[in-house]
């Protein structure tokens, strides 16, 4: 077993690698981040798909419908924080940034890579969030409505719980050097 965990480097390598595993497996523990923002009465989170990842540029990408409060609430305040937890890795990943939402021409491109049963999740009507009779499914979809929500990230924290023992390390853009800290 890789002691990937004992050193800042090790470590921002392995985070980077399951991040973008997570991109392409469907079963990998980092598929499934939960986003958090910060609504009027609140933080709110919610469970997003992680849809693309660029260690080069420090952004992480998930897929939304515009429609969602999420927008409004990154609109409103663009600082975000997702979070992951690796069990088979005995990992918890932290990333904070800040994050835009990308519409239009801009996502042109990542909608013709939405798989159709998918597209249903963008512009379905009602809109998200619309109370919905027991029997009703929303139906339809809209290329309008749909959204990439990119995160330019900020921070990263990561935590190993080791048999023997913990490590955190703290990360920070733009050149990622690590710090190890209590965990």
């Amino acid at each position: 077993m890789s002691d990937w965990y004992t050193t800042p480097d090790g470590t921002l390598d392995q985070v980077w690698t399951l991040l973008a595993r997570g991109t392409k497996d469907r079963h990998a523990a980092t598929r499934h981040p939960t986003l958090a923002t910060c609504g009027p009465d609140g933080p709110e989170q919610r469970t997003l798909v992680l849809r693309g990842v660029d260690r080069a540029l420090g952004t992480v990408d998930l897929h939304t419908d515009l429609r969602t409060p999420k927008v409004s609430q990154i609109t409103d305040d663009p600082r975000v924080s997702l979070h992951i937890w690796d069990a088979r890795a005995h990992l918890q990943i932290r990333l904070k940034g800040m994050a835009s939402v990308l519409t239009g021409a801009d996502v042109a491109q990542f909608w013709d890579r939405v798989p159709d049963p998918s597209r249903g999740a963008y512009g379905a009507t009602p809109a998200p969030g619309t109370p919905l009779a027991a029997d009703t499914q929303p139906e339809g979809q809209d290329q309008a409505a749909f959204a990439v929500l990119r995160v330019t990230l900020t921070s990263l924290d990561s935590l190993h719980l080791g048999r023997d023992h913990h490590r955190r390390f703290a990360f920070s853009a733009p050149d990622w050097s690590g710090t190890a800290i209590a965990p």
